[in-house]
């Protein structure tokens, strides 16, 4: 792996977390993506499904000190991928308004133990006064924005929760931003880094193309 001379983690350490999550080798876009988040800075990730956005967040929440927060609007999702890194023995917490009882509680202790942990939620619970004493005390080293287009009045998915992400992200302290979606033209990722005022954000786009489809 070669590592940018900004990143403060060594390629050993990338390749250990990647490795931790049973990923062999990183893409170089996953690479520079990771590099960028782990040096505190903003960045804007278009990766066709398949390619693996969710590493560029899950290597990074391996490393850092403080917690990542993913906000996704998909509970699928979020269910999958927590119940995938428990069974790899990832710190992962899962909240959202499906969580209740015991296991609600059970997240937020967990949470408002800090250190490196991956914290998936949805706009919703975030937009909430439960989750963000918690994180204020905590402290975020990442902010995970999935399914980014959603946050675009341009975007094919257009979701009214995610217009109030950059008021969000100013309320837990603004916290690096990693944007992250498998689909958006230049006119949405214009708007994403308007809406979610990302500053000087390394811009990854990569190849639609997949080698395994074809259409005939």
């Amino acid at each position: 792996i070669e590592i940018s001379s900004e990143c403060p983690y060594t390629a050993e350490e990338i390749g250990a977390a990647a490795t931790r999550l049973g990923i062999s080798s990183l893409h170089a876009e996953q690479l520079r993506a990771i590099q960028h988040s782990l040096s505190g800075l903003d960045s804007l990730v278009v990766l066709p499904t398949g390619y693996g956005k969710s590493a560029c967040y899950q290597v990074p929440s391996l490393l850092l000190p403080k917690p990542v927060v993913v906000v996704s609007p998909l509970l699928a999702l979020l269910e999958d991928q927590t119940r995938n890194l428990e069974q790899r023995g990832v710190p992962v917490v899962r909240i959202d308004g499906t969580v209740r009882g015991k296991a609600r509680r059970e997240a937020f202790e967990r949470i408002a133990e800090g250190g490196p942990l991956l914290v998936m939620t949805t706009p919703e619970t975030l937009a909430g006064e439960e989750l963000r004493p918690v994180l204020l005390e905590t402290g975020i080293s990442l902010f995970a924005v999935d399914e980014a287009h959603c946050a675009s009045e341009w975007g094919h998915d257009f979701r009214p929760a995610y217009l109030r992400l950059r008021e969000m992200l100013e309320r837990y302290g603004r916290p690096p931003v990693l944007a992250l979606t498998a689909t958006a033209t230049e006119s949405v990722r214009e708007d994403l880094i308007r809406i979610l005022d990302l500053q000087d954000p390394l811009v990854i786009v990569a190849s639609p193309h997949r080698p395994n489809l074809c259409f005939e």
